[in-house]
């Protein structure tokens, strides 16, 4: 039988992961050597966004604090190993930003287009700036309300 953990991975859509989260961002985690943090695995790295489509915890823009939790559950990213950019909806934890739905929270980019096959109704890849759009339309729609 499925933990819930696996059913809150499996199971939703981009409306929830908007409304969920406090800061969603399209850019790259900030390369930097610390040797006394390469053994961690939960720290906090650096993301450098490249655009903000969200940001109503107000966080700095320049480089955002991502909670690094992956080895708490093997259903999460190691934002160290990601080259490339990605999309992140994330919430306030503490002192960083927290994927708000695990996995799902992070859908990575490869030559401009989004892999969106882990979000609920979403095709399994689509062009970087129409994902981007769907964003956007859904953060001014949960302005007006």
């Amino acid at each position: 039988m499925p933990s819930d953990v696996y059913a809150k991975l499996a199971y939703v859509d981009l409306a929830e992961l908007v409304e969920k989260a406090t800061f969603i961002a399209y850019g790259e985690t900030y390369k930097e050597f610390n040797p006394s943090l390469e053994m961690s695995s939960a720290y906090v790295v650096r993301f450098n966004p490249h655009k903000i489509l969200k940001n109503t915890y107000n966080a700095q823009t320049d480089l955002v604090r991502l909670c690094n939790e992956f080895s708490l559950s093997r259903e999460a990213y190691d934002f160290r190993t990601l080259k490339k950019a990605y999309f992140v909806f994330a919430s306030k934890k503490g002192d960083c930003l927290k994927p708000v739905w695990q996995m799902n929270s992070v859908v990575l980019v490869t030559e401009g287009a989004a892999a969106t096959s882990n979000i609920v109704g979403q095709p399994e890849k689509q062009e970087l700036n129409d994902f981007m759009d769907k964003i956007k339309a859904l953060v001014e729609l949960e302005n007006k309300q």
